[in-house]
């Protein structure tokens, strides 16, 4: 019996709270390929279709991404940026943020140390 080569793939779980009009999504696990993170950037686009466009990713829950992970968080901010809106990242774990630093790409965002910061960053 051969292994489905996609039955590795698992769908990351994606909490989501609104706090005072912000949309705080927050991944569970890694932001790799293997964990799914194009579902991510499902549920920002979701968001922006309700009109919701102040958004902060919390990746407190997030040790590790990849080139996906990054891919999504950059589509991600394009997407915002279209819509007249803001991203701002929250709670970055050690990996994490070196990940986004060795890129390049730590000083294209808002990073707040709490998600509080974040949200009251985009008030």
């Amino acid at each position: 019996m051969g292994l489905d080569f996609f039955a590795i793939f698992e769908a990351m779980e994606i909490l989501e709270k609104a706090h005072e009009g912000v949309v705080v999504l927050q991944p569970e696990g890694k932001l790799t390929i293997v964990e799914g993170a194009t579902v991510l950037y499902d549920h920002v686009k979701k968001s922006l279709g309700s009109g919701n466009n102040r958004i902060v990713f919390n990746l407190s829950a997030v040790p590790l991404l990849d080139s996906t992970g990054i891919g999504q968080i950059i589509s991600s901010y394009t997407a915002i940026q279209k819509s007249s809106g803001k991203l701002v990242l929250a709670s970055l774990q050690p990996k994490t943020k070196e990940v986004l630093k060795i890129t390049r790409l730590y000083e294209m965002f808002t990073v707040t140390d709490t998600v509080e910061e974040a949200v009251n960053a985009l008030k």
